[in-house]
């Protein structure tokens, strides 16, 4: 379902900034897609060039025409950890979704979990009743955020990812 209002340009995520990404920021992209657990783990296309990560972060430049995708830098003040954002398919509920470099990784950051409370609360406050992670199966960094961000396990599902299919499973947070 498409989202009721645009999420805002910035939001705090604890110690942790949450800014809409912009063209300039085609280099964070690019090191996404040279990173082989952001590969293995997400669905970031491999091997971006500055020409195709910029085309990606393009205002006017539409991953999927129906559906409202929102993409946010995640930076701690001084260094770009990754991205976070809400993918709002029509007819389906919205989905977060992240991808941190290694530096944005390091154990008891806590990253993923705030960026993902952050989007999610945002969402639930403004509409949606409904918010779903959908996490490649064996991601167990990413279940433990799940869990640690009040989503609860729902169905095994298979997604495309590569070329190939790969089993995912389906968390959701209610109101």
């Amino acid at each position: 379902m498409p989202l009721p209002v645009a999420p805002p340009d910035r939001l705090a995520a604890g110690p942790f900034d949450l800014r809409v990404m912009v063209e300039a920021d085609w280099a964070l992209e690019v090191a996404l897609s040279m990173d082989p657990d952001v590969l293995r783990w997400t669905h970031y296309r491999p091997q971006m060039t500055e020409e195709t990560a910029r085309a990606r972060l393009r205002p006017t430049h539409s991953e999927c025409a129906s559906a409202d995708t929102y993409r946010y830098l995640i930076t701690d003040g001084q260094t770009n950890l990754g991205v976070a954002g809400v993918f709002a398919d029509p007819g389906e509920v919205p989905e977060i979704y992240y991808a941190l470099l290694r530096t944005g990784r390091g154990r008891g950051r806590g990253a993923a979990s705030l960026a993902t409370r952050a989007l999610t609360d945002w969402l639930l406050d403004n509409g949606s009743r409904v918010v779903t992670l959908v996490i490649f199966e064996g991601n167990t960094a990413s279940e433990a955020v799940a869990l640690r961000t009040g989503y609860s396990f729902q169905r095994r599902a298979t997604a495309n990812h590569q070329g190939g299919p790969t089993e995912t499973t389906v968390w959701e947070r209610t109101i």
